[in-house]
């Protein structure tokens, strides 16, 4: 969400919805979890003061609402992108001066798309799958981030233990950003950023 704030195309007047991924109890669909007005002020005695402290209580309610989400082991992302760029070609999105952007914090480990698990996973494509690219991002930017901020092994609350993201090697890595560009209309404006913002 900081991350978003701080793109420069946000301004007065400008909106920003917070969607989390589905898992089996929304069939994968993605869970709406806030829409948020951006933080701005009229007031030019106000200031920046007045528009960090309006975007401090914003990511302070988010991660409330975040933190109360369920932890899930599905991550259903292209259909989270999907979902998106839908919503914000309601919103009237439609050409590259729009400025609109999805963001994505994600470690890009899809498990829901089978044809992009399988080119993750180093596999050539399923001759009968759906042709691809499958995502149509035209005039909207994409921004992957935090990709290196992983989960490996976690031990659950039942005392197993499961691994949320398989162990990355160079070329993995490499494979996760060309999987994805392949699956996009305007891989141009898909973009990686390993790490979320530190302040």
């Amino acid at each position: 969400m900081k991350k978003a704030l701080d793109n420069p195309n946000i301004g007065r007047g400008s909106t920003v919805t917070v969607i989390a991924g589905g898992d089996e109890s929304t069939a994968d669909e993605p869970m709406l979890v806030g829409n948020f007005d951006a933080p701005t002020t009229r007031r030019v005695i106000e200031g920046r003061d007045a528009t960090r402290r309006k975007e401090e209580a914003l990511l302070a309610d988010l991660k409330t609402k975040c933190e109360a989400l369920p932890v899930t082991k599905r991550s259903p992302i292209a259909l989270l992108i999907r979902r998106g760029l839908e919503r914000l070609r309601q919103a009237g999105c439609n050409s590259a001066a729009s400025g609109c952007a999805v963001w994505v914090q994600t470690d890009a480990e899809e498990t829901a798309e089978l044809q992009l698990k399988r080119l993750l996973d180093g596999k050539l494509p399923n001759k009968h799958g759906t042709a691809m690219p499958l995502i149509d991002n035209h005039g909207i930017d994409v921004v992957f981030y935090g990709l290196s901020q992983t989960v490996g092994e976690r031990e659950m609350a039942d005392g197993r233990r499961h691994r949320f993201t398989r162990e990355r090697d160079n070329r993995r890595a490499e494979r996760i950003s060309d999987s994805w560009l392949s699956y996009f209309t305007d891989p141009g404006r898909v973009r990686f950023e390993p790490f979320c913002p530190t302040n």
